[in-house]
């Protein structure tokens, strides 16, 4: 009996998962495709290039929304069965809450294996890939970055300003202000385009003036060209030595750099992000079952678990915002990491408690609200 009812809760269960989870994840992921469309609209980058940065972002936020799509799917699927007066034929039979909750903790243990995979392999592959990607892309579409009417600050010693860009990507009007090394150097083109060179991409500009002033106004020197190339690295950050983010470093690593010499600061981030990856996902089975407790918990009405269906957001919301919080804490603070394993563990031994105490579901019977007319009239 209680293989048959698991089995059938679960088969419902599983497809209400999928159904919220693609809504939830489509949602999303079209407001983050959508800031990347100036790849294809703006800077012509092919539609495949976008399209594989736009799916790159897909695990970089699924293991925050599969949690709360499974939150959904619990509630969704057991106010449905107490709509439908199951939930009264479950509990007439013998069944005990937990024996009823089984195939909702069973998919939570699904979904936290699930986030765990993200966490640990899956989304710091893919977010590293992402930031190459779009450095990449960045160079090789490194002139159509570049806004038209516009004075373009490129680091801290780099402007360039474009008058327009026309169909073809050539562009006119263009100015050049160079101050890095201590020089402030000119240049005035008619119009410039990107090429692809023999050492890589490279923009050339046509016709214009080279003017670089010295320590003193009276040294000035001009050069007038027909034809100059920069090498495209010029207008890009590649020069700086950027920090991989934590997020972006494979667990392995991360396991062996939080034990090295570095940077304090850097080393408290990583720690953090190392036993972020470990707890969180736990977190979909602490929901689970402090849902199933307030679900199945108290008195059974048959016109809804409104009050039941608003303990449990409030739980929620409670959970996720106090890992949330602590998550952020701990990146300043290490010494709270054990904080961060009770508020995302913690939950499901008071919720496994609370589920284990309860007995059958106490039902209520309707009222009917016809005799009443009756014996009033």
């Amino acid at each position: 009996m209680v293989s048959l009812l698991n089995k059938y809760l679960f088969k419902h269960q599983i497809i209400a998962l999928i159904f919220i989870t693609f809504a939830l994840t489509s949602a999303i992921w079209l407001t983050q495709a959508i800031r990347l469309l100036d790849l294809v609209i703006e800077d012509g980058a092919p539609l495949g290039e976008f399209l594989k940065v736009a799916l790159l972002t897909l695990p970089t936020f699924l293991d925050l929304v599969l949690p709360l799509c499974l939150v959904g799917t619990i509630i969704f699927t057991y106010n449905r069965l107490a709509l439908d007066s199951e939930l009264v034929i479950f509990s007439a039979v013998g069944l005990s809450p937990a024996a009823i909750a089984r195939s909702a903790l069973f998919l939570g243990v699904l979904v936290s294996l699930f986030c765990y995979a993200l966490n640990l392999w899956i989304s710091p592959l893919c977010k590293k890939e992402l930031v190459i990607s779009k450095n990449l892309l960045g160079t090789k579409y490194g002139s159509t970055l570049l806004s038209e009417d516009v004075f373009n600050d490129v680091g801290k010693n780099f402007t360039i300003y474009i008058r327009e860009r026309d169909g073809n990507g050539i562009m006119h009007g263009i100015m050049l202000n160079d101050r890095r090394n201590d020089k402030d150097v000119v240049i005035l083109a008619e119009s410039g385009q990107m090429v692809q060179g023999d050492n890589g991409d490279q923009i050339i500009i046509y016709n214009g003036m080279r003017q670089e002033v010295g320590n003193t106004p009276a040294q000035l020197s001009q050069l007038f060209f027909d034809k100059y190339t920069f090498d495209l690295k010029l207008f890009s950050k590649s020069g700086n030595v950027r920090l991989s983010k934590p997020s972006e470093i494979s667990t392995s690593v991360l396991w062996n750099r939080v034990d090295s010499d570095i940077d304090p600061t850097y080393k408290s981030s990583l720690r953090s992000e190392l036993h972020k990856r470990f707890t969180t996902p736990f977190i979909s089975i602490s929901f689970a079952l402090v849902i199933m407790s307030i679900l199945l918990g108290g008195e059974f009405n048959r016109r809804g678990q409104n009050q039941k269906i608003f303990k449990s957001a409030l739980a929620v919301i409670f959970l996720q915002g106090a890992s949330l919080i602590v998550l952020n804490l701990t990146k300043e603070n290490n010494s709270i990491i054990p904080v961060l394993y009770f508020v995302n563990i913690a939950p499901s031994f008071i919720g496994a408690f609370m589920l284990h105490k309860l007995g059958r579901v106490k039902i209520i019977p309707e009222k009917d609200h016809s005799i009443d007319a009756g014996e009033t009239a």
